[in-house]
């Protein structure tokens, strides 16, 4: 590469450029994306607070000049430009295929960012075709780029799932089993994501999902469930699903390639009834939904006699 602050310094010095106009040769293709604290969803309003999280992108022929790490504080009084990204390639498409990756491979928390929008604009046919121009995000052009209206149900799982990561590690003390491993625990979490309310109640046996149901929906299975400390991936029915995450109070990040989901916890249960005896279900007082008054039955049991 070149050192064009040398060069300025030279210049400065009153010496002559080192390469003339001729000599420059011009090589491949490179992109640069100004990842910004702002928030796309809401006209680009700028947002300030502290960074709960930040990682940029480590990946061949990407190269990154950041301002702002892990624990600094974005103000709300000076540009809102966190850092540039820039990616290189032979061809104009591979380089915006490598800038979309470099993107995909952000993760910030604790401020809203655009670095997903960004991706989205690259991975657009008219960018890609360049049958873009300045009018590229006016009217419509705008909601082409828009972040998604809805949360996919089998996210709010891996959401779910993330919550009780600790219940994968492996270790019994952090199985969801009450000292009952034979028995299965129902664990329910209550989700929102921009201001609507979700629930999600996992079924675990022996400290493993194996099934779950969003929004009192039907039920589906678990498998291959792994969690780690910022990855976690599980096969929800027909689909295998995979996410970066990061939980910080009562607030959970979740990254997937396309999207950033910032959701609230705002109620975590256990719920695991167990019968005293064996016996047989007579009576149940209340159906799914219903509000349970304080000290209410439940259902009436009636003792099996050989018991």
């Amino acid at each position: 590469g070149l050192d064009l602050v040398e060069w300025q310094l030279r210049v400065a010095a009153g010496e002559p450029l080192p390469l003339g106009q001729s000599e420059v040769r011009f090589e491949g293709h490179a992109i640069e994306a100004r990842v910004c604290a702002e928030d796309p969803e809401r006209g680009f309003l700028p947002s300030a607070g502290r960074l709960a999280l930040l990682e940029w992108p480590e990946l061949p022929c990407v190269r990154v000049d950041a301002g702002f790490a892990t624990g600094d504080t974005v103000p709300d009084c000076y540009d809102s430009l966190l850092g540039k990204i820039i990616a290189w390639a032979p061809e104009r498409g591979l380089a915006s295929a490598r800038l979309a990756d470099a993107l995909a491979s952000t993760y910030c928390a604790g401020v809203h960012t655009n670095e997903r929008w960004l991706r989205r604009i690259l991975r657009a046919p008219r960018f890609l075709e360049v049958r873009h121009n300045i009018a590229l995000l006016d009217g419509e052009g705008a909601a082409e780029f828009a972040g998604s209206a809805s949360i996919d149900p089998d996210l709010l799982i891996v959401a779910a799932l993330a919550v009780h990561a600790p219940r994968c590690a492996g270790s019994p003390w952090d199985l969801a089993d009450g000292f009952t491993p034979n028995l299965p625990a129902l664990i329910a979490s209550s989700l929102s994501w921009r201001g609507r309310s979700h629930t999600v109640e996992v079924d675990y046996l022996r400290g493993l999902p194996r099934a779950a149901i969003v929004d009192a929906s039907a039920r589906v299975p678990l498998a291959g469930v792994t969690c780690g400390d910022t990855l976690i991936a599980a096969q929800i029915g027909a689909r295998r699903l995979k996410a970066r995450y990061f939980l910080e109070g009562e607030r959970l990040q979740l990254w997937t390639r396309e999207e950033h989901y910032e959701l609230v916890l705002e109620m975590k249960m256990e719920h695991a009834i167990t019968a005293p005896y064996a016996g047989t279900v007579e009576t149940i007082h209340f159906a799914r939904g219903e509000r349970v008054p304080e000290g209410s039955a439940l259902l009436e049991l009636a003792r099996d006699t050989g018991n």
